[in-house]
């Protein structure tokens, strides 16, 4: 987590010793020029084995009441069993957005186009992590009328193909092109092609005690993370009893536990490692030493980079995710209840 704070601040530092308007073509952008793509439609899930991706609107971009650009709201689910980045992990290419007339333009052909897509670029998501993402094209002389057709999703497969513990695309191409005036009854292959839409895991609600047969884990509060100055929110708190269930000492971190991601309403999920306060935050509870059957109440913040919340997008689900490919291969370690030692904690019952 700490490497790709420092991989996106250079990159930041890097993209802002720039001026802000549009660029030459990087080496990325001629790469996806005439790629290979599978369509789809405004709304619809695509899936290539890796990336969940769905674009969801498209808007104005506008500038102190000038029109510069264009936004595309999209959301990003990683459908695989690892931590993931899409620009670092899958190498990424430019996104392209097409024109009704023909045109296009390129995520990387301007530097705030180029901080854009770093923002969904170097956003580590654990499995099954989802993320609204806004991707901003600026374009000069925009024709407001000429508005967009489609964007472009694209990696660099073959790069990712000689990558051996990564995961890889299971289609070809994993590419996307998705259409903003069509409806995914129009095509084909409409239905939401594949990827994990939930990890797999122990289920209970607020109040109740889950067992995985490591770890009994009960949530029994939810509350607004505030700054004691200001009194905004920075985020959210979540109350945990931990208990020790096996007959031996360990941590946390001797079981292979990954990562904790708070649900939101909309689906988008706040990892535990989002920050570097949460993150120290965790560390408290992973590397605390648990005696056989002993217990433990943990806070655990959760924070992203918005300033504001909206009070509508509230959590509805805490998910505890370990390394189940480690645990299994642990001779010597903590043995789990089968089939999965992921715990999910449902915030909204019992009412």
């Amino acid at each position: 987590m700490h490497m790709t704070i420092v991989k996106r601040a250079v990159a930041f530092a890097l993209a802002a010793s720039m001026n802000s308007y549009p660029l030459p073509s990087s080496a990325a952008e001629s790469n996806t020029a005439n790629i290979a793509v599978r369509d789809g439609c405004l709304n619809q899930w695509m899936f290539d084995g890796v990336w969940r991706v769905r674009a969801t609107a498209f808007a104005r971009h506008v500038v102190g009441g000038q029109q510069t650009g264009w936004d595309v709201t999209e959301q990003w689910r990683n459908g695989t069993d690892q931590t993931l980045a899409p620009g670092t992990g899958t190498f990424a290419l430019s996104q392209q957005l097409e024109f009704q007339k023909g045109d296009k333009t390129g995520a990387l052909d301007s530097t705030t186009g180029t901080l854009s897509q770093q923002d969904v670029d170097y956003h580590d998501f654990p499995p099954s992590a989802q993320y609204t993402h806004v991707q901003v094209f600026l374009t000069t002389n925009v024709d407001p009328n000429d508005k967009p057709a489609a964007v472009i999703v694209a990696f660099d497969a073959a790069k990712l193909s000689q990558v051996a513990n990564r995961p890889h695309f299971s289609v070809s191409p994993p590419n996307y092109r998705i259409k903003f005036a069509c409806t995914p009854s129009e095509l084909a292959h409409a239905t939401a092609q594949g990827g994990s839409q939930e990890v797999a895991a122990h289920e209970g609600c607020l109040n109740t005690w889950i067992s995985d047969g490591m770890w009994r884990v009960q949530v029994v509060k939810l509350s607004p993370d505030l700054d004691t100055s200001s009194n905004q929110q920075l985020g959210w708190a979540v109350t945990e009893n931990w208990t020790n269930s096996t007959k031996r000492s360990m941590t946390p971190n001797d079981s292979f536990v990954l990562d904790q991601q708070l649900v939101l309403s909309n689906g988008d999920t706040i990892s535990s490692s989002n920050s570097t306060v949460t993150t120290l935050t965790a560390q408290k509870l992973d590397y605390r030493a648990f005696a056989p059957g002993s217990s433990y109440t943990h806070v655990q913040l959760f924070r992203n980079s918005q300033e504001t919340y909206d009070a509508a997008n509230k959590p509805v689900k805490l998910l505890l995710l370990f390394d189940v490919k480690a645990l299994a291969n642990a001779t010597n370690g903590p043995k789990y209840s089968p089939p999965t030692p992921n715990i999910r904690i449902k915030l909204e019952c019992p009412n």
